[in-house]
């Protein structure tokens, strides 16, 4: 394993080669993530599970700081075992993805009050419905996560038009 750069800018890709394909098992599957150098080995957030046939990696770097790349093994037998990890340092000011801009400013309100209207969870179905992990935000089979504004927009696409609207959406977002 290895990296194109130690050091990248926010909102670049930290790339990740392998010299060959992974071949895990169903039950002996590997995960990468781009995750804080302080953060404990334990720590799971941003996994990706990776395909049989992954030789290149895609990690967004979206906060400034200190970072490891960490490969961990034997998933989902294990939630983590670190196999292998690289530092790597993110400069600049932190980047916001997955919702327009603006939406932190006014969209989550909007969202959140939509959402009550209609009375649904925080994360656009019926209230009272539980989670395998908590939230639906990660897919666990894939290791890919998404916004709350994503998930609930892919739910319910009106409420982009409700809440951003079309004269307000962020061209740079799209």
């Amino acid at each position: 394993m290895s990296v194109a750069a130690t050091e990248v800018a926010t909102g670049e890709d930290v790339v990740v080669t392998f010299d060959r394909p992974h071949t895990g098992k169903a039950t002996n599957q590997y995960w990468i993530a781009l995750q804080r150098a302080d953060a404990p080995e334990s720590e799971t957030t941003g996994r990706v599970v990776l395909e049989r046939h992954e030789t290149v990696v895609h990690l967004p770097a979206r906060s400034p700081g200190r970072y490891e790349v960490r490969l961990h093994g034997q998933f989902p037998k294990k939630e983590h075992h670190l196999l292998r990890r690289i530092p790597v340092v993110v400069r600049g000011w932190p980047v916001r993805v997955g919702a327009p801009s603006h939406v932190d400013g006014g969209g989550e309100p909007c969202m959140d009050s939509w959402l009550a209207e209609r009375d649904l969870d925080p994360y656009g179905a019926a209230s009272g419905t539980a989670y395998a992990g908590g939230d639906p935000l990660l897919d666990e089979t894939t290791g890919r996560s998404v916004t709350r504004w994503e998930h609930v927009v892919a739910q319910h696409p009106e409420l982009e038009q409700v809440c951003v609207g079309p004269r307000r959406r962020n061209t740079l977002d799209h």
